[in-house]
Parts: C-alpha cells; sequence; structure tokens
C-alpha cells in the first residue's frame, strides 16, 4: 500500500467465493480519510504478518512428517470446527495435493502420512475431508 509498486501476492480459494474488486488507489483514498480505518487495517496487518512468520517457524523443518503434521494443525486452527464428541472437523474439501503444497511434501508422502495418522486412530480422513480426534493434538511427539 501506498507505493507505486506492482502487489506481489496472490491468494487461491479452495471453495468458490466471490470478490469484490476495486482499484488499491481508491483503498488508499479512504484510508487517508479514516485514520480509524488506517489503524484496523494496520493491526490486522500485523497480526496477518505475525501469523504467517509462526507457521513458516513451525513448517521449516527437515521432517516432512513434522511438515504435514504442523500443516494439518494449521489446517484445523483455521478452518475446525468443533464437533460434541470433542472431535475437530474441516467442514471443506481438503485434497492430499493441497497439504502436500503447503507443507513441501509430495503427494505421495503427505498421503502416506495421512494413511499412518489414520491407522493411528488419529485422524479420519474420507471423501477429502478431515477430523481430528483429541489425541491428535494431545501427543505432541507425533508432529
Amino acid at each position: 500500500m501506498f507505493t507505486e509498486c506492482y502487489y506481489p501476492y496472490t491468494a487461491q480459494a479452495m471453495t468458490d467465493i466471490e470478490i469484490v474488486y476495486f482499484p488499491m488507489s481508491v483503498f488508499e483514498s479512504l484510508l487517508r480519510q479514516n485514520n480509524a480505518a488506517l489503524v484496523k487495517v494496520v493491526k490486522e496487518m500485523s497480526s496477518i504478518i505475525s501469523e504467517s512468520e509462526d507457521q513458516i517457524q513451525q513448517l521449516v523443518t527437515p521432517s516432512a512428517r513434522q511438515r504435514i503434521v504442523q500443516a494439518l494443525k494449521t489446517f484445523e486452527a483455521d478452518l475446525g470446527q468443533l464437533q460434541p464428541d470433542g472431535s475437530s472437523k474441516i467442514p471443506y474439501p481438503l485434497r492430499i495435493k493441497e497439504l502436500a503444497v503447503m507443507s513441501g511434501t509430495s503427494r505421495e508422502t503427505a498421503g502416506q502420512i495421512v494413511k499412518y495418522l489414520v491407522e493411528q486412530n488419529l485422524i479420519d480422513y474420507e471423501h477429502k475431508r478431515f477430523v481430528f480426534k483429541p489425541e491428535f493434538f494431545q501427543d505432541e511427539n507425533d508432529d
């Protein structure tokens, strides 16, 4: 913001979304006229940067298994919905390929780790939907 540089960020949606677009110059003009909105935007951007730094720190490890488990925990924290039995369900389809991209591994490796976690009864994965059992979060040695 407030530069003439090209905006270098992209995003991918995993579900259908509606996008509202308006020129950055319009947004910047509105922020210049409204200090409260500017403060809110700066706080939100700071929060996003801090969260991104935390995710990067947690995902930078030589262990593919740790990266996959951490990526799953991140998906759960961002998208999970608590269920009555104490489990947490992501109500959106999440493919193994998307997990692999987020964790910096191959689809095959991500699939093997997911299969292992299912066999250990820590998660369920059916029809591209993850359910995290409470035990998934209890044993930090599994990351």
